[in-house]
């Protein structure tokens, strides 16, 4: 089994990803579980979460799963989250060793049109981080240096996003030329299965865990209405049966492991599920979330709390003296490590993307 952590996790946390290996290892004696980590230390695996560029990454972890003997033979993956996106983004570009079993839990597969955790449209720091994704998400400084830019799937602008988005129109196959190589590999899974959250806040659509997309007007548009399905782009046809929609309890990533001693049903829903809810009955044997380093505060009429305006507000002090102190400096230092030969308004848009995204997922 190989496992590809979340946003704001790493490889071996023994609270997340090292519990769940354990977990399996318990359930499955004799099983072999790989977690992927990215870097040298947990430290930069975290990093690459949130900094780096995806396809880069997913060269790398290909390397390294072709070198390890025991998956030699194939190997089932489950992916958290971005996780889960650059797991299938595995399995399409190389698949060597080949992916049995895919299991993805809300994971953005069609791309996410929003920021996380906002719950309306009064918030001052979602409005501020909106109007900065709009002007910049797509420039290409920030492109190359935003893992989170790179599935960002601006529908009011999706001629901007086919044109400049560096991973996600490549691997949805929605350029005008297509991979047949990335059809045949996801056709081969023997199952994929994609679980969404029912109170997911975090990836916006929560139905992205389910390939669906949002339109212009802001209206949810399910798999089956889209081109990438009906053409079949992604050979997601083909695997019929063996692809499964389920839904989950709780918020982002809140992991269920199931015994069939007691019985309870999963939900399940979508137009295009193909399992009887009726034959799925399990009971929950353990429910864990994956580590936040902090919690989201309490807001009132979609504001943050006085307190955590302070917050906010030395949060963002800090960050724009490290925007301006670019200026000065060909190296800067800090959290993000970022190198830089010249200032440009890019890079000062990066930056504050990148201060902004650490405020709004508390780590």
């Amino acid at each position: 089994v190989v496992l590809w952590h979340g946003m704001g996790d790493d490889c071996c946390n023994p609270e997340s990803m090292g519990r769940i290996q354990v977990l399996l290892q318990d359930s499955l004696p004799g099983v072999f579980v790989h977690s992927v980590q990215v870097g040298d230390n947990r430290d930069e695996d975290h990093e690459s979460g949130f900094f780096g560029q995806v396809s880069d990454q997913v060269d790398l972890v290909c390397e390294q799963l072709a070198g390890i003997p025991e998956l030699a033979d194939g190997f089932n993956a489950i992916g958290f989250s971005q996780g889960g996106l650059f797991l299938r983004a595995y399995v399409q570009r190389c698949n060597r060793p080949a992916v049995k079993q895919l299991i993805t839990f809300g994971s953005p597969h069609g791309g996410v049109t929003d920021i996380p955790n906002c719950m309306g449209p009064r918030d001052f720091r979602c409005n501020l981080m909106r109007s900065l994704i709009r002007y910049g998400v797509y420039s290409a400084y920030v492109q190359h240096r935003v893992v989170q830019a790179q599935y960002y799937k601006d529908p009011r602008n999706i001629e901007g996003y086919l044109a400049k988005n560096i991973f996600l129109p490549d691997l949805n196959n929605e350029g005008a030329n297509k991979n047949q190589t990335y059809a045949e590999n996801l056709a081969q899974l023997d199952r994929f299965v994609m679980v969404r959250f029912a109170e997911d806040r975090m990836v916006k659509p929560a139905e992205t865990a389910w390939f669906w997309t949002v339109d212009e007007e802001g209206a949810l548009v399910p798999l089956e209405k889209q081109e990438l399905y009906q053409d079949d782009w992604l050979g997601l046809q083909k695997l019929g049966g063996r692809l499964e929609f389920l839904v989950s309890p709780g918020q982002h990533v809140s992991c269920f492991f199931f015994t069939n001693k007691e019985k309870r049903t999963v939900t399940h829903q979508g137009g295009m599920s193909f399992i009887d809810a009726n034959k799925r009955s399990v009971s929950p044997r353990y429910n864990s979330t994956l580590p936040q380093r902090g919690s989201e505060p309490k807001r009132t009429n979609g504001l943050p709390t006085s307190i955590n305006v302070i917050f906010f507000v030395l949060d963002a002090f800090l960050c724009m003296n490290d925007v301006l102190g670019t200026k000065k400096n060909s190296s800067i230092s800090g959290p993000f490590h970022f190198q830089n030969s010249a200032f440009s308004i890019y890079t000062a848009l990066s930056r504050l993307f990148s201060c902004l995204l650490y405020s709004l997922y508390p780590l």
